[in-house]
């Protein structure tokens, strides 16, 4: 799959009919700053973007159930100030009692029949425009920022163009293998990606991790006297772990090196494949890995 062509942020909000019904009178009267709207959306999605609760809650939804729970058992929920945060952080905690990961999809779906414990109809599921509310604000939490189409912007790094693998699908998420993890993000009737064509899908050749480069330069032993090889070193923050696959838009290429004081390239013996790893391309040996065309 691959971003769709026209440049556009990670979420674009829409009007909805007002829904402040759903406060009680109690959580109306602590000044709800859900219950009156910003005259500027975008100015209230750049400061929420740093308050501590959405920093926190986006940040649980990329642990392990396991990991959550000390975090938990310190912030209780009442804490969380926000409504639609407190809901989020309610539903994340639950999740987690029943030992389950709280990643942005199964929080989202849980939601479905739990709604805030402050709320009016507690009681009851919450409703369409509720939960879409809820939805995309999962979506900012997670992705830590609603982003831009600029090229220095590191929030948004799905841009336009880029390829990637196709992980999971639940609902309007999509999931992609991304920098060596499972990573979400929300796509409506799929109308953030488009289908990819002519490209090779990489995959780790065996069952451990295929080791990632960021340079592509022939063993040392294959440079001739009088030249300096120069250092072919995995990434030891990154991999591709088996299970996991990345794209590759051509063929391999052979390593190489080239001395400019003499005009000298060294051609290796090796060919190594580039794939779209993250925000960023990365390098891996053709033969610790499985090429398929998609």
């Amino acid at each position: 799959m691959t971003a769709s062509p026209a440049p556009r942020t990670a979420l674009q909000l829409v009007p909805e009919p007002d829904d402040t019904e759903w406060l009680t009178a109690q959580a109306s009267a602590i000044g709800d700053p859900a219950a009156a709207e910003s005259e500027s959306w975008e100015a209230t999605a750049v400061l929420n973007q740093w308050a501590p609760e959405h920093q926190l809650i986006g940040a649980m939804m990329w642990l392990t159930a396991d990991r959550a729970r000390p975090i938990l058992e310190l912030v209780p929920d009442t804490a969380i100030w926000q409504p639609m945060r407190q809901w989020a952080y309610e539903t994340i905690r639950a999740l987690v009692a029943d030992g389950r990961d709280p990643n942005p999809v199964v929080v989202l779906a849980a939601a479905r029949q739990r709604s805030w414990s402050q709320s009016a109809g507690a009681d009851q599921p919450p409703t369409a425009v509720r939960h879409h509310r809820l939805a995309v604000y999962l979506a900012a939490a997670y992705n830590g920022t609603a982003g831009t189409d600029r090229i220095n912007d590191w929030g948004s790094t799905a841009v336009a163009g880029q390829q990637y693998v196709v992980a999971d699908q639940d609902g309007d998420w999509t999931a992609i293998w991304y920098s060596g993890a499972k990573v979400w993000f929300y796509n409506p009737d799929g109308g953030n990606t488009a289908p990819a064509h002519g490209v090779q899908v990489i995959k780790a050749a065996g069952t451990s991790p295929v080791a990632v480069y960021g340079s592509s330069y022939p063993d040392a032993s294959e440079y001739p006297s009088g030249l300096s090889p120069s250092t072919q070193a995995p990434l030891k923050m990154y991999t591709v772990p088996a299970g996991q696959a990345y794209v590759a838009t051509r063929p391999p290429a052979p390593t190489q090196d080239y001395f400019k004081s003499s005009g000298t390239v060294v051609t290796g013996a090796k060919s190594m494949y580039t794939i779209q790893y993250n925000h960023r391309v990365a390098l891996v040996y053709a033969t610790d890995v499985t090429a398929d065309a998609a």
